[in-house]
């Protein structure tokens, strides 16, 4: 595999990964208090985990589809959008972690074509 398929891979994982630990945080803090701000807290999280499986999906699957690569950019595009947004407002490192993977994995996916990172078909 070239360098910037894993790097493509190693970013949509670890978006994965710290989706799905927003989400039980928000899992815990519901458990805790239920009102609109652990509402908006699970639904961020659930945008996260959407983004990194839209990322392993085109990685995975979508070797040639045009758009899907161009949902890709637009989904990447909109997350890096709204990290800078919350960057200044949480004042928080993992806001800063969420800009800077989603702003790698824009430019990742703007500057390669789905088959050059499409896994190899081992289906033979």
């Amino acid at each position: 595999m070239k360098t910037m398929t894993l790097l493509m891979w190693a970013g949509s994982i670890l978006a994965l990964v710290l989706a799905l630990a927003h989400l039980a945080i928000a899992g815990f803090l519901a458990q805790r208090v239920w009102e609109l701000q652990t509402l908006w807290f699970l639904g961020s999280g659930v945008a996260l985990l959407l983004g990194a499986l839209l990322n392993i999906i085109t990685l995975r699957v979508a070797q040639r589809e045009l758009v899907v690569r161009n949902c890709l950019i637009l989904g990447n595009t909109l997350v890096a959008g709204f990290f800078m947004l919350a960057v200044p407002l949480l004042k928080a490192p993992q806001a800063l972690v969420g800009l800077v993977l989603y702003v790698g994995l824009t430019v990742g996916a703007v500057l390669y074509r789905p088959s050059e990172y499409a896994m190899p078909d081992t289906s033979t």
